[in-house]
């Protein structure tokens, strides 16, 4: 699991996402703000859309990921592994997505912003 900020001026908004490295499903989910009970409350209703078990997370350090997010993981005997500090490669599939949503994102923005 990954979360991204996107800025345009004062305006922040976030997206969080999540996929299954084995089968390459993917959840995504535009947030206003971010923090452990929003990551909980998307993880809670993502469980319930992917198709196969979650046995464990991999996250990165992000306080989004620590309090309400990490004792859902807790109740649902869910390993939560965290990744080393500046070790990129241990998130490659979910950065992967990330940065494609983000470029895609930015350049859809900026077409409609070109548009008003």
């Amino acid at each position: 699991m990954d979360a991204i900020e996107l800025r345009m001026g004062d305006l922040r908004r976030y997206i969080i996402t999540m996929i299954d490295e084995h089968s390459d499903y993917a959840l995504a989910l535009a947030v206003p703000s971010l923090n452990s009970d929003i990551t909980s409350h998307f993880f809670s209703k993502a469980t319930k859309l992917f198709p196969v078990a979650i046995r464990q997370v991999v996250t990165d350090n992000g306080k989004e990921f620590l309090g309400n997010f990490d004792k859902t993981l807790q109740e649902a005997s869910i390993k939560h592994i965290w990744t080393y500090p500046y070790t990129p490669k241990m998130m490659r599939p979910v950065s992967d997505l990330t940065g494609h949503l983000e470029n895609n994102l930015l350049n859809s923005m900026n077409c409609c912003f070109l548009r008003t």
